[in-house]
C-alpha cells in the first residue's frame, strides 16, 4: 500500500489549515498572503493545499509553474503518453542536435533539454511507485478555478531555468557538492531518518522501493530539513543555488506582486522556495509583515 505520511498538525487537530508549519502568513493593510510550501510528490501536501484554499477563499492563487509545465501537468493521459515518447533522452538529444541554429546553439539547447528530460524521467519513476508528482498544483488550479479565483502561473520559463542550470553546472566543481559534509537532518521519526541515510549510502546502486521513498519524502517535508539542505547547497555550490533557488524565488515574488489581484492570496510553491519568496516580498513592500498565527494551539 501507499506509505503512511504524517498528517499535518493543523488537520490532525482540526484547527485552521494555515496553522501548519509549511504555511507562512504575510499581511499589509490591503492584502493577506498565504505562502504554502509543499513536497512535489506528496499527497499530504495536496491535501493541505486543498484545505487552505477552501478555508481562506482567496481572490488569487499563484502556483510554481510556467505555461509549459502547467500544460504538461494538466494534459490528458493520452497526451502524456505521446509526450513521454518525446522525453526519451537519446532521441531528444539527436533531434536537438539536428535542429535549427548554429552548432553552438544546438549543443547548448541539447544540454539544457537533456537536463529537463532527466528531471522528467525522475518524476516519472516516482509516479511509477504511486507518487503523483505535482498533484498539489493540480489541486490548487482546480480549487482556484472552481472557487472563482484568479490563477497565476508564477514561475519563470522552464527553458530559462534549464539554461541557468546548464551554465551553473559548467562553472561548478561537483566535487564540492558531493564532497561536502553530510547535512544533519532532524526527523520526528527515527525510521524516516534511517531510511533517508540508507538511500544515501546505497549510492544509487539499488532501486528505491515505495516505502523507502515515502519515508524520504516525509523527512524532507519537515521544514527545518529543507532549510538545512538549501543552506548546504548555497554554501557548497552557490551557482547551482542561484539557478535552482534564488533566481526563481525573486521571479515568483515579482509575479505575485505584479499579477495577483485582490486582498487574499495563496501561493503554492516548493518548500525550498518558501523562505526566499517571503524575504523578497517583505523587502519589496515595507507595509507587509509576517503575521503570528492565531488559534493554532495544539
Amino acid at each position: 500500500g501507499a506509505p503512511a505520511l504524517r498528517p499535518s498538525r493543523a488537520r490532525a487537530a482540526n484547527v485552521p489549515a494555515y496553522c501548519d508549519e509549511a504555511i507562512d502568513v504575510l499581511a499589509s493593510p490591503t492584502r493577506k498572503i498565504y505562502l504554502c510550501g509543499t513536497a512535489h510528490v506528496s499527497q499530504d501536501s495536496a491535501l493541505l493545499v486543498r484545505s487552505l484554499i477552501r478555508s481562506v477563499r482567496p481572490s488569487s492563487v499563484m502556483i510554481e509553474l510556467d505555461e509549459q509545465r502547467f500544460a504538461s501537468l494538466m494534459a490528458s493521459p493520452a497526451e502524456r503518453k505521446r509526450a513521454k515518447g518525446d522525453s526519451d533522452l537519446l532521441r531528444g538529444l539527436w533531434a536537438d542536435l539536428r535542429g535549427p541554429g548554429s552548432l553552438a546553439d544546438r549543443i547548448a539547447r541539447a544540454q539544457s533539454n537533456a537536463i529537463g528530460r532527466s528531471l522528467s524521467q525522475l518524476y516519472e519513476s516516482m509516479e511509477g511507485l504511486g507518487f503523483e508528482s505535482g498533484d498539489e498544483f493540480r489541486v490548487a488550479a482546480t480549487e482556484a478555478l472552481d472557487g472563482g479565483a484568479q490563477l497565476v502561473l508564477g514561475d519563470q520559463d522552464v527553458r530559462t531555468t534549464l539554461d541557468s542550470l546548464r551554465d551553473a553546472l559548467r562553472s561548478t566543481d561537483l566535487r564540492a557538492l558531493f564532497g561536502a559534509p553530510p547535512v544533519q537532518l532532524d526527523s520526528q521519526s527515527g525510521e524516516r531518518q534511517a531510511a533517508l541515510y540508507g538511500l544515501a549510502s546505497a549510492g544509487g546502486g539499488e532501486e528505491m522501493d515505495k516505502e523507502a521513498l515515502g519515508a524520504m519524502i516525509a523527512t524532507l517535508k519537515e521544514r527545518q530539513n529543507t532549510r538545512a539542505i538549501v543552506l548546504a547547497l548555497q554554501e557548497s555550490t552557490p551557482a547551482l543555488y542561484t539557478a535552482l533557488i534564488a533566481q526563481r524565488d525573486a521571479f515568483m515574488a515579482r509575479s505575485l506582486d505584479a499579477q495577483c489581484a485582490g486582498s487574499t492570496i495563496v501561493a503554492v510553491v516548493g518548500m525550498a522556495h518558501l523562505d526566499g519568496i517571503g524575504r523578497a516580498l517583505l523587502a519589496a513592500d515595507p507595509t507587509l509583515t509576517a503575521q503570528p498565527k492565531r488559534g493554532c494551539h495544539v
